[in-house]
């Protein structure tokens, strides 16, 4: 393996970003909206995507990135981490940028030469709940984190669990906030929809509830169809909950609307690569994930454009949301208290609401700052003036 303090350095930092996949995951746009936020002058960005593409690998593609799909079947692909090893010497990366946590990747960015290998902490199934770590697996996904140079976590929350879980020196982690897009933060929107008024693609004189995400347990898909009969019997038939997503629990939700008879007032709209219309015509989003949330793109989203949120307090939702304007935080699982504060959103005066979740965002989760931040890292950690004690040899 090449030593990295003998590897020539060129005049901008070379870059590799790896993900898992160009779906529209949450660390999948972000890496998109960070992309587009990058100055090209200071740095040399490339894209691989482990599994396959999508579009946020074609809209990446558009901005004139260099983007290789590595079509991985599995993890556990020997044919891929070679494939990986190959792609990232072929580029000259001199920084490994991972933002997937599939294990024995982070070592092939070790002996690819990389003078840095980074991992962004976007919220792994294992420090958030979602799933338990086997114990033949602690090893290698450990051996992993310790191929590590720098762990960037999303959240204060994320850097804790992160730290806690890998067993992680805090002075190898450190806490940057992602950023958004500034295009979805600038939506000429009203802010909230508009009450009772007309939208193509729903009821007349209805109220609109609005769910975007992954139609999983731990993602609170099934408290949709819980929180439709509360409020059912709170507003009669006046409203709908419209689901964008899609996911293993699509067919159980769907069942629990017929169960609960609420199936009319549940609009499951599948996957969209577009949500800004449903976004825009909402007057409340809900955000009932039943897991640790790490982040929570999708309620900043809707903050941005001045849509009451109402979560569940888990993860870093508090840190995210919490001095939010008009937003809700209620116990995990209290789907009645949820009811409420939505009614509370829907009978509430809306003067300003646009502006001041929009300067909320902009201060706070600007994409700017967030690809200013991360191209001053990177020049720093080559130049050694980051110091690091990371004792992996």
């Amino acid at each position: 393996m090449r030593s990295p303090q003998l590897l020539s350095r060129s005049s901008v930092p070379r870059v590799s970003h790896i993900l898992n996949c160009g779906g529209l995951g949450g660390a999948e746009r972000s890496v998109e909206w960070v992309a587009t936020a990058f100055d090209r002058a200071r740095i040399s960005s490339n894209f691989i995507f482990l599994y396959s593409g999508g579009p946020v690998a074609n809209s990446i593609s558009k901005l004139g990135y260099p983007v290789k799909v590595l079509n991985w079947k599995d993890g556990r692909s020997c044919i891929g981490r070679l494939r990986l090893l190959k792609e990232l010497r072929r580029n000259g990366a001199e920084i490994a940028h991972f933002h997937d946590e599939t294990p024995l990747t982070r070592w092939i960015g070790r002996i690819a030469g990389c003078a840095v290998t980074l991992f962004t902490q976007h919220g792994g199934s294992y420090i958030t709940g979602i799933k338990s770590c086997p114990l033949a697996m602690l090893p290698v996904v450990r051996f992993d984190d310790q191929c590590t140079t720098l762990v960037l976590a999303n959240s204060k929350w994320t850097e804790r669990a992160h730290n806690c879980f890998y067993r992680r020196s805090p002075s190898l982690t450190r806490m940057i906030h992602l950023g958004l897009d500034p295009r979805l933060t600038s939506s000429g929107a009203t802010g909230g929809g508009s009450r009772l008024s007309p939208h193509p693609k729903r009821k007349q004189s209805c109220y609109v509830i609005t769910f975007i995400g992954r139609l999983e347990v731990y993602k609170g898909a099934l408290v949709l169809a819980e929180l439709a009969r509360e409020l059912n019997v709170r507003l009669g038939r006046s409203f709908e909950i419209r689901v964008v997503g899609d996911g293993s629990a699509r067919i159980n939700l769907q069942e629990l609307a017929q169960r609960y008879r609420v199936a009319d007032q549940l609009k499951i709209l599948g996957s969209l690569d577009d949500v800004a219309e449903e976004l825009d015509s909402a007057d409340v989003f809900v955000f009932p994930s039943l897991c640790n949330e790490s982040f929570g793109i999708a309620p900043l989203e809707a903050v941005a454009r001045g849509i009451p949120v109402v979560a569940f307090d888990v993860g870093a939702v508090r840190e995210i949301l919490g001095e939010a304007p008009k937003s809700s935080i209620v116990a995990p699982g209290d789907v009645i208290g949820m009811a409420e504060a939505i009614l509370m959103w829907l009978r509430a005066e809306r003067t300003h609401w646009k502006n001041s979740g929009l300067d909320y965002v902009r201060t706070r989760f600007s994409v700017s700052a967030y690809a200013e931040t991360l191209t001053r890292l990177y020049s720093e950690l080559l130049s050694n003036k980051v110091r690091l004690t990371n004792t992996f040899p």
